[in-house]
């Protein structure tokens, strides 16, 4: 699991299924690699990728990758944050505030409810807030960096969002 929130949230998702029984959490609104194609992955990284192979496929949780060339790849992933009960806006909110260092946060508008862009001296990720839940769309910096890979990471949001 290479996507940057499941990183983050590994403590807390263990303490919360140890601790509290699992609350009733709306379906997610699509798989993961349903909502982004090999072609658009290919744009992300900036060179062929491999089909989408799906790296998690959990009640609340699904995330689905794209292998590229010398281990780069792009990623899609989607959470139910009621799954984890917690709020979609909460989950966000720790989401785009839990960052390492040399990691910089860009706060971008017109996309759902919330969107930062984070960027990492090896990928970058892009957070999305929408309908309450979190979409998450990574890639390392393969062939694409600066502008072009967040423009096509932006655009790659678009289309799978309209696919919600």
């Amino acid at each position: 699991m290479r996507l940057a929130i499941k990183t983050a949230l590994c403590a807390v998702a263990v303490s919360l299924t140890l601790s509290t029984p699992p609350s009733a959490s709306a379906a997610l609104p699509a798989k993961a690699c349903d909502l982004m194609t090999r072609q658009t992955a290919t744009a992300i990284y900036g060179r062929p990728v491999a089909a989408g192979r799906y790296e998690m496929a959990t009640a609340g949780m699904s995330d689905c990758r794209f292998d590229g060339a010398n281990g780069g790849f792009a990623e899609i992933g989607l959470i139910d944050p009621a799954s984890m009960n917690m709020t979609g806006p909460a989950l966000f909110k720790l989401s785009v505030t839990s960052q390492s260092a040399g990691q910089t946060s860009e706060t971008l508008s017109g996309l759902g409810e919330g969107a930062c862009l984070r960027t990492g001296s090896e990928e970058v990720n892009l957070f999305i807030l929408y309908h309450g839940i979190i979409l998450e769309l990574t890639s390392d910096k393969g062939a694409t960096a600066g502008p072009a890979l967040k423009a096509a990471l932006i655009q790659a949001a678009r289309v799978a969002i309209a696919k919600f």
